[in-house]
């Protein structure tokens, strides 16, 4: 289905964007052609833990047919200066 969606916003000249976690294998099932592709981890947008406020790491790909928005958020990585909590269950 965003496969489908994806051409679709293409066929009408509009830019498209996904986002998933990094690992997920949805991305082995997306047929969207040639995209511009980057990581971004989550704490460096600032995602704490609702338990106790910790950063969590949350690596996240995303994907976009719009080159200056992949290399404008490509800046959002992890430094490595804080502990990150580990992302379980649901909040």
């Amino acid at each position: 289905m965003v496969s489908e969606a994806w051409h679709l916003q293409k066929a009408f000249s509009g830019h498209c964007h996904a986002e998933n976690p990094l690992s997920s294998l949805a991305w082995n099932e997306l047929n969207i052609g040639d995209v511009w592709t980057c990581r971004i981890d989550q704490c460096a947008l600032g995602l704490r833990s609702p338990k106790n406020g910790n950063m969590i790491l949350k690596p996240t790909k995303i994907v976009s047919t719009q080159q200056s928005l992949i290399q404008e958020i490509s800046k959002y990585r992890c430094h490595g200066n804080h502990p990150h909590e580990h992302l379980a269950g649901s909040f």
